[in-house]
């Protein structure tokens, strides 16, 4: 069933809101994911001559 006497501007404008809502909802997810990438990626560089993939003892001879 759809609803008897639409009136499409004043439903617009009654939905603004929400609408509004939404996008901060989804901004502020999409920022607080970027800060989260940041912070697992620090940003140090291991010191030059070590290997970061591998310990030490696990190399082959």
């Amino acid at each position: 069933m759809s609803a008897p006497d639409t009136n499409l501007t004043r439903e617009k404008r009654r939905h603004r809101p929400a609408v509004w809502g939404i996008a901060l909802a989804v901004a502020f997810g999409l920022g607080m994911l970027f800060a989260i990438m940041l912070q697992g990626t620090d940003g140090e560089t291991p010191p030059a001559g070590t290997a970061a993939t591998a310990p030490a003892s696990a190399t082959a001879d």
